[in-house]
């Protein structure tokens, strides 16, 4: 495994990988598959985790999607590297990804936490930013923006993510626990979640969202996120368990910051 670029996929999924080979290949990036873990019997054993599966509020493939990226970050310990990209076998690519990618000089001092994906196309965000080249700039991300087809996170990062799971009894969703203020605050050294705009991938479901068309005859029905294949939430329970509490006054202020700052705050990609 030579490259840092590693993409979850199916070991089944062959349409999927060449759909990956192409927008990888196509845009000069180097990319490693990694074969994302099934919910087979007893799969969770091997990982020595503390979870309590009889009160967990995940389904056996959300916690194998976990999993998956969990191994990767173990990798990226294992291997000392000092970042590491991880995507899903969805995604298209942006402008300049081969800039991103292939070397992580660009990447400012005490950022540990980079999503490179568009998902919601608003998010609130701190007014400072970060200017990096091809007209991309950082920005910390105020609250949870959902989606784990494209991040790239440190080794110091990756070591608390990992000590945090292992000693979990109940697990967020992944999405929840990388990007959501709320969960990585609570990690031994607290970090901050950097959006990436205008992102670098978008996963094909979501590309209408953001283009107005989809860039692939695959249908959006079909081409939907494999790695979390049947991922059926109980969102009820989740947002009764997970989602932070907030006050009527604080909900006032959340609107008033959309209305006041939506543009700032949009979410794009190219």
């Amino acid at each position: 495994m030579s490259s840092n670029n590693f993409v979850i996929s199916l070991k089944s999924a062959t349409t999927r990988r060449k759909h990956i080979d192409d927008v990888f290949t196509d845009n000069g990036v180097e990319y490693t598959f990694f074969n994302a873990i099934e919910p087979t019997p007893n799969f969770i054993d091997k990982f020595n985790l503390k979870l309590d599966l009889r009160s967990s509020l995940l389904e056996e493939t959300e916690i194998a999607c976990l999993l998956s990226h969990f191994s990767l970050w173990q990798h990226a310990i294992k291997q000392d590297m000092d970042f590491i990209s991880i995507f899903e076998d969805d995604i298209h690519l942006g402008k300049n990804a081969n800039f991103f990618l292939n070397n992580y000089k660009w990447i400012p001092n005490n950022v540990h936490l980079i999503k490179l994906e568009a998902f919601k196309t608003y998010r609130p965000m701190k007014r400072k930013k970060i200017n990096l080249s091809h007209n991309r700039k950082l920005a910390i991300l105020k609250e949870r923006h959902l989606g784990s087809a494209g991040y790239i996170l440190s080794k110091s990062l990756a070591k608390d993510l990992v000590n945090y799971v292992q000693n979990q009894r109940r697990l967020p969703p992944l999405d929840y626990l990388l990007f959501d203020p709320y969960f990585i605050q609570q990690l031994k050294n607290h970090y901050h979640i950097y959006q990436l705009q205008p992102a670098l991938c978008v996963q094909d479901m979501n590309m209408e969202r953001f283009d107005g068309k989809f860039r692939t005859k695959q249908k959006v029905n079909i081409f939907t996120s494999q790695v979390a294949h049947n991922k059926k939430i109980n969102k009820s329970a989740n947002k009764k368990l997970y989602d932070e509490k907030r006050t009527f006054i604080v909900k006032i202020k959340q609107e008033l910051h959309k209305l006041l700052f939506r543009n700032q705050d949009k979410i794009t990609w190219q």
